[in-house]
């Protein structure tokens, strides 16, 4: 048995249940002898909400999964090419595709007795599309055995740097102007055809970083709009909260007077008992 094969199994469980299957693996594994391995599950971490989900949407939904992650080549060649149009459709289909899973996540979640909050959701989002901004991040999500969710920051522009340069030597005559002239113009294209990459690579992280601030402000405004719906339900509760409070005051006034005068008219019963039989019973016989 190898830790992976453990891990595999354990990252699939709902969190409830993956410290007590961790603890019995592990015993099981030591009671074979192999005690590194037993100490390797035992460190294994408990998944959070959102890593689950995810863990989950790896198995129940692989190719969907596929799909999106698949994205990200197609989000870097656009880049590389400036294409506009591109970038819109690939951001456009990641949108719909991560819209998918986390429908498919939150239903499966309730099936499982758990409520996606927004904090979940947003923790979930964001590990999505870490997975496509980023291969490493999705090898990981690929595994099926996140333990924390993933972060996305934005799609990057490609590394420009270690670009070599050499000088031409001294020249010592006619031929070795020529020669040297003619190595200054290839390095002077090759400069030039450096710079045009650089341009078409600034361009397309800058249009990279656009469509992220734009995500970022869509994510802000439903942020707000979240927000806003929720001071306004906690200000209602409030005004609800306050009338209940005055309601019970009044009815618990109520309901001292409703004691008062039942105790009043229990007294006054009473009295009218005892007069009722003192007129009932019978005065002194006179004897002649």
């Amino acid at each position: 048995m190898k830790l992976d094969d453990v891990a595999q199994e354990l990252y699939g469980l709902p969190p409830e249940r993956f410290t007590e299957m961790r603890n019995t693996r592990a015993k099981e594994i030591a009671a074979t002898g192999n005690r590194d391995l037993a100490g390797e599950v035992r460190r294994l971490p408990k998944p959070t909400v959102a890593a689950w989900l995810a863990n989950m949407l790896v198995r129940e939904y692989a190719v969907t999964v596929e799909q999106l992650v698949a994205l990200g080549s197609e989000h870097r060649d656009a880049q590389g090419r400036g294409s506009r149009e591109e970038m819109r459709r690939v951001s456009e289909r990641r949108r719909e595709l991560i819209r998918q899973l986390v429908g498919s996540a939150s239903r499966s979640a309730v099936d499982a007795g758990h409520s996606m909050g927004s904090h979940v959701q947003r923790q979930l989002e964001e590990t999505l599309e870490a997975a496509v901004a980023d291969d490493e991040s999705a090898e990981m999500l690929r595994t099926g055995r996140l333990s924390s969710p993933m972060v996305f920051i934005g799609f990057g522009a490609t590394n420009t740097t270690g670009r070599h340069s050499a000088q031409s030597p001294k020249p010592k005559g006619a031929s070795s102007r020529h020669g040297s002239t003619d190595e200054e113009r290839q390095a002077a294209a090759k400069a030039l055809d450096a710079a045009a990459q650089s341009l078409s690579e600034a361009k397309g992280a800058l249009e990279s970083a656009n469509l992220s601030v734009q995500e970022a402000r869509r994510r802000q405004s439903d942020a707000s709009a979240r927000h806003r719906a929720a001071a306004k339900e906690l200000r209602d509760a409030d005004r609800l909260m306050a009338s209940a409070d005055q309601e019970l005051e009044a009815t618990l006034r109520t309901r001292a007077d409703a004691e008062q005068r039942l105790k009043e008219a229990a007294a006054e019963h009473k009295n009218r008992q005892a007069d009722l039989g003192s007129a009932s019973s019978p005065g002194p016989v006179r004897r002649r």
